[in-house]
């Protein structure tokens, strides 16, 4: 790749920010523009990338390209897969059945896909905190907000922290199959051990963040309560400022980590809004606020170094 963004080493402070918008922390990086976000988003959302076609593999290799030039160590996870339907409805599986239904499916595939994983070639830390995305588009649509826009946050979000040293491991996850009723977060948490499951952090997902048109941003969690009222503790959800609305949500990947145990949410906009823009043939490069994008990536950043605090 090709457009690198700009990063400047400091001594005492962090200023991460685009236009004219600065979130300052006492860390030692700086982030000074938005054109690697834009150069992900005019890469991706060229075309639809339904799972399993090509133009969803082309997306696959440019992000594994991508993290392998920061210096990750990548990891293609390949699966066989059959596109959910009214006889196949992943959705009334609530049980272990979750993750198997997905994985040992009755009768014919309906394709081939993959999910993508970067990570640093360590093993001293054990703990990690995994971001995730799904990378793929609903069939027919460029999607370069759902999700173009969380796809290129995360590869963002590895470039700013390739080489700073953190006390638990960061690892990006990049999904496919979200719309298909979570085929890829259903296989790679399905196929987690237990003791990966118990050096899990939590999730951070991101999913819709920047549209120009909303501008809600709140958190999708698995438990069917507000977290902070109800005195339910979720680690990833308190990472974040305590005005945002928090939902109880089991329709992203999120959900996968939570059927697991596992501290998860997924950042996104009131898509409620707007679902038959999110999923058509609206959802192109022209309609994205890199604004938005720009304060999501400096609100994950502060998160992920308020967890370093807590470590």
């Amino acid at each position: 790749m090709k457009y690198k963004t700009i990063l400047l080493l400091s001594v005492v402070f962090i200023f991460v920010g685009c236009s004219n918008h600065a979130v300052k922390l006492e860390k030692h990086v700086e982030l000074t523009d938005d054109s690697y976000l834009r150069t992900v988003i005019e890469t991706i959302a060229k075309n639809p990338r339904f799972i399993g076609s090509e133009n969803e593999k082309q997306v696959a290799a440019f992000i594994a390209d991508e993290l392998q030039d920061m210096g990750y160590d990548i990891t293609y996870q390949q699966f066989k897969f059959q596109l959910p339907s009214k006889e196949n409805n992943l959705f009334l599986i609530e049980d272990e059945d979750y993750f198997t239904s997905a994985i040992h499916f009755k009768g014919k595939a309906d394709g081939k896909s993959q999910n993508i994983i970067g990570a640093k070639a360590e093993t001293k830390r054990k703990k990690t905190l995994i971001i995730s995305v799904n990378y793929d588009s609903v069939d027919g649509s460029c999607g370069a907000n759902y999700n173009g826009s969380g796809t290129a946050v995360a590869l963002q979000l590895a470039q700013l922290f390739q080489e700073i040293d953190l006390p638990f491991q960061l690892k990006f996850v990049f999904f496919t199959g979200e719309s298909e009723q979570m085929l890829g977060s259903r296989y790679y948490v399905g196929f987690l051990n237990e003791k990966e499951v118990q050096n899990i952090i939590g999730n951070i997902s991101v999913n819709l963040v920047s549209y120009d048109t909303l501008d809600d941003l709140c958190i999708l969690t698995g438990k069917m309560a507000d977290d902070r009222k109800s005195g339910v503790k979720n680690k990833m959800s308190n990472l974040f400022p305590e005005h945002m609305r928090i939902v109880p949500n089991r329709f992203s990947d999120h959900y996968s980590f939570f059927m697991k145990d596992i501290d998860s949410i997924s950042l996104t906009q009131n898509f409620l809004k707007s679902t038959d823009v999110i999923h058509g043939k609206d959802d192109s490069i022209s309609k994205i606020n890199y604004e938005s994008l720009c304060n999501v990536t400096n609100m994950i950043v502060e998160a992920i170094y308020h967890l370093e605090e807590e470590s």
